[in-house]
């Protein structure tokens, strides 16, 4: 299977560390970490609140990252991270329970995500290393056929008047010259 931007298969990279911390957890997460990993902990005055981020220093310069997660099970908790990290894999701190992972790697993707048939991304997403991409995550991230984007875009509602020949409507633009030079004005026609 193909992976979706933002994903890399396990075998032959070098993953960082990401930790997965909340505030409850926080304190007993700090005291297993080394002495230099509190001291930068402390000095940063890093909290684990919902949406927080701090890089860990390493050998190389970055050594590894934790993650302030607010709701372990809602994926808007992690999708922030794919763009706030630095580039490169990394992989996830512990074992993940099955929920947690399916909310991790829908977040982690959907934050991935660029529209970039117009302009490219500014950068490359940090890489979420996977063992296995869970399937109901991969039916949402990967490309689905066309017919099923446009069945969900119609909605169930009007699908009898598309095949009917029924057009919807569409925004139609209207450029005016005013006194200030040009303006534009939006109305909807089924046309």
């Amino acid at each position: 299977m193909t992976l979706p931007q933002g994903f890399a298969a396990a075998p032959g990279s070098q993953p960082r560390l990401l930790h997965l911390v909340d505030r409850t957890g926080l304190d007993a997460w700090r005291l297993r970490q080394p002495p230099s990993v509190q001291q930068w902990l402390a000095a940063h005055a890093f909290d684990a609140s919902a949406g927080s981020l701090l890089v860990l220093p390493g050998g190389d310069g970055v050594g590894g990252a934790v993650l302030g997660i607010g709701d372990r099970l809602d994926p808007a908790s992690y999708a922030f991270a794919p763009m706030a990290l630095p580039p490169g894999d990394w992989r996830v701190d512990g074992d993940l329970d099955a929920d947690v992972r399916v909310a991790l790697q829908l977040g982690w993707g959907l934050g991935a995500y660029r529209y970039t048939r117009f302009r490219a991304a500014p950068r490359a997403p940090a890489q979420l290393v996977l063992d296995t991409l869970d399937d109901e995550t991969a039916d949402v991230l990967l490309n689905e056929p066309a017919p099923a984007k446009i069945r969900l875009w119609v909605g169930p509602e009007r699908q009898g008047s598309m095949s009917s020949g029924a057009v919807p409507p569409f925004p139609q633009l209207a450029l005016s010259a005013g006194s200030k030079g040009r303006s534009a004005t939006t109305s909807w026609s089924t046309r």
